[in-house]
């Protein structure tokens, strides 16, 4: 985080962190999308080096050299470092499960893109707080729904990472005492994950001797499909016809990835008499509980 700039303060970035360092601390190991390092990894071992690198284990204190395998670039002197940790930031690094959204101006998303994209999207379902994708319904259940069949106990309350990934909220006491509060906790999801359910990719665009930014995405992100004419508050059999319709679509390639305005778009429908729908099914209900069941 610290070598892209990231501002390590920002609320954002908290649950990242606090997860690194208490699997750290309790020397448990992290899943190889969240750390590079992991003897899993195989994009490491993919990367073309221009250095070999010689350990001294009998020099005090045991050193690191380094050697360019160019001998163009040999010198009269060596490059000696004391930590394991130096030697690996020559290293040309892989980018992160997140990192990888960007894409260069030439990108032609296909259905092999497709493709890598589901696996990603396995492999951070396997986490344990995932399971807010299905708490929040929507696109994001339906995406989501496949991975999490025969997982047990995924709705029976929070993950045992709760409290690195989940968040509070306060509610008022149940007992009317004035000023009482209680808190809840449960799983959520960051806008970085929510992006990797969603397939985004953002794309480089060329504006002149700018660079400029992008967005795609093979699924509407939610904050489209929640407020789109398709969706009236609950997984139909419209929503799932509009949504194998368009999945075998793209695994012919007969279907691409869209911008934001182009979802909306594609979304439309009747979308104010369905908002008009919702809100009014939403009042009835309301008044509802309060005179029959309240």
């Amino acid at each position: 985080m610290a070598e892209i700039d990231l501002h390590l303060q920002d609320d954002d970035h908290a649950s990242s962190i606090r997860y690194i360092f208490l699997h750290v601390k309790e020397s448990n190991h992290l899943p190889p999308t969240l750390w590079d390092l992991h003897e899993s990894n195989v994009s490491l071992k993919k990367v073309s080096y221009s250095f070999r690198f010689v350990y001294e284990a009998k020099s005090t204190p045991p050193v690191y050299c380094i050697i360019p395998l160019n001998e163009r670039y040999l010198r009269s002197w060596t490059l000696v470092v004391p930590h394991a940790t130096t030697v690996l930031q020559v290293l040309p690094r892989p980018k992160t499960v997140f990192e990888n959204f960007s894409r260069p101006s030439s990108f032609q998303p296909n259905e092999y893109a497709y493709k890598h994209y589901e696996l990603q999207r396995e492999d951070f379902l396997k986490h344990s707080h995932a399971r807010a994708a299905l708490l929040r319904g929507g696109i994001l259940w339906r995406l989501c729904k496949a991975s999490f069949e025969g997982r047990l106990g995924l709705v029976n309350g929070p993950s045992s990472d709760v409290r690195v990934f989940g968040e509070a909220k306060r509610f008022s006491s149940p007992t009317g005492d004035e000023g009482a509060t209680w808190a809840g906790w449960d799983d959520t999801l960051t806008d970085d994950e929510v992006d990797l359910i969603c397939g985004v990719y953002y794309v480089a665009v060329e504006v002149g001797a700018q660079q400029q930014w992008t967005t795609l995405s093979w699924w509407p992100r939610p904050n489209i499909f929640d407020k789109c004419g398709l969706w009236t508050g609950y997984w139909n059999t419209s929503r799932e016809f509009w949504f194998r319709r368009r999945l075998d679509l793209i695994r012919c390639g007969k279907a691409k990835p869209y911008r934001a305005t182009q979802w909306k778009g594609a979304l439309k429908y009747s979308q104010s008499k369905t908002r008009q729908l919702c809100d009014l099914t939403e009042d009835v209900s309301a008044r509802f509980i309060g005179k029959v069941l309240g």
